[in-house]
């Protein structure tokens, strides 16, 4: 039975909202992680894949066969196990474990991954119809993508009888029987497009003061229940690596900023050499990124440097707190109060879930579940639903 699947969006204030354009931002990270954990994976999928090319969605001129859309299944399925609260211990077998009273884990998998793809292509076919290109950096990643998938695929030991990569065995592993590199690198290439377009879409929108703080006072009850009140508290976004002193003593503490002045030295004065220290494996447990700070979260000698009025982007400090020495770069402080920043957050997500949906309706999307073939990935089970292997 053929139906029209759309994503609902109605009835909450966007600040308790944000999960699916979330989804579709890290829809790129979420493949590569996924990618990336392929060698805790033991069993293969089977070579033959019938049904793989069964169209089961349509969405303005495109078709998505279950190949293609084992990616956005398995995707979802992976974001759900890792974040949300309610998952069971244990869960395998998404078409005989429960949901809720009227849905199978299978069920709901299947509902949340058709509504990402809805809102993927339907960005997509948006950003094209503009002319919408992606930001170099991120076309660089894409087109880095083949020679990454090939390095991973020989290192986890998928390769044919002549050494070389074997990529569609490794993805195979990752998204079932069917998966391989070309339909793969359209999938990235769409996560990648729409993940772009949603983050220009959603700044694009622009707000009077005045719109803002009646947006505020609109939803003032429900932000004072979150501790956002309408005070003149301030944001900072700030860079802190915390070299961890045990104990007291004054030589653990003069040899822990004896370490950041070396650090200091070493680095090359910019925000991004500052942010790269996260990726030296000694020090990414220590590294943390604070983009939404308001005072008090903090240690108070930390607030009070960070919070000082004379605080200017790229200044940085080492500054002792009672859990260790902090090397600290200020990445800047927001233009308005704490109140302010998120209720314009909201009003522009609110434009953006309008502008989204639109999209979405006017994409003609739809989705056949009676088509459904997919193969599990490892050790987990679906079954087909309609179209049988």
């Amino acid at each position: 039975m053929q139906s029209n699947i759309q994503p609902d969006y109605s009835g909450k204030r966007a600040i308790t909202a944000r999960s699916k354009r979330q989804i579709i931002v890290l829809a790129v990270l979420l493949a590569a992680v996924i990618v990336a954990g392929v060698a805790a994976i033991v069993r293969r999928a089977p070579a033959q894949a019938p049904g793989s090319d069964t169209v089961v969605a349509t969405c303005a001129d495109r078709q998505i066969t279950n190949r293609a859309f084992a990616y956005y299944f398995w995707t979802e399925y992976f974001y759900i196990l890792n974040n949300a609260s309610n998952v069971p211990e244990g869960l395998s077998n998404l078409s005989s474990q429960r949901y809720d009273e009227t849905r199978t884990w299978q069920d709901y998998v299947m509902e949340q991954a058709s509504d990402t793809l809805s809102q993927t292509l339907a960005l997509v076919a948006r950003a094209q119809q503009e002319g919408f290109s992606l930001p170099q950096s991120r076309q660089q990643e894409l087109d880095a993508l083949p020679e990454t998938l090939a390095e991973n695929a020989a290192q986890y030991g998928f390769t044919d009888e002549a050494g070389n990569a074997d990529v569609d065995g490794y993805l195979a592993e990752s998204f079932g029987a069917g998966a391989t590199q070309a339909t793969f690198l359209q999938y990235m290439t769409d996560a990648y497009l729409a993940a772009a377009y949603s983050d220009a879409l959603f700044y694009s929108a622009a707000f009077s003061e005045a719109e803002v703080e009646a947006y505020y006072d609109s939803f003032a009850a429900d932000y004072e229940s979150d501790g956002v009140e309408k005070t003149d508290t301030y944001l900072a976004s700030v860079y802190d690596l915390c070299l961890t002193v045990t104990g007291s003593e004054e030589a653990a503490y003069a040899a822990a900023e004896q370490e950041a002045a070396r650090l200091l030295q070493s680095w090359d004065g910019s925000a991004e050499g500052f942010a790269a220290l996260e990726n030296d494996a000694a020090l990414q447990a220590a590294f943390a990124r604070y983009p939404d700070l308001h005072a008090g979260q903090l240690d108070a000698a930390l607030d009070a440097w960070i919070f000082d009025a004379a605080r200017a982007p790229g200044d940085t400090a080492v500054l002792r707190a009672a859990d260790g020495v902090h090397l600290l770069y200020f990445v800047g402080g927001s233009d308005h109060p704490q109140w302010y920043e998120r209720a314009l957050s909201d009003l522009r997500y609110e434009n953006y879930i309008s502008a989204l949906r639109e999209m979405v309706e006017g994409s003609g999307f739809t989705f056949d579940s009676n088509q459904l073939a997919l193969y599990q990935p490892g050790n987990f089970t679906i079954e087909n639903q309609g179209a049988k292997p």
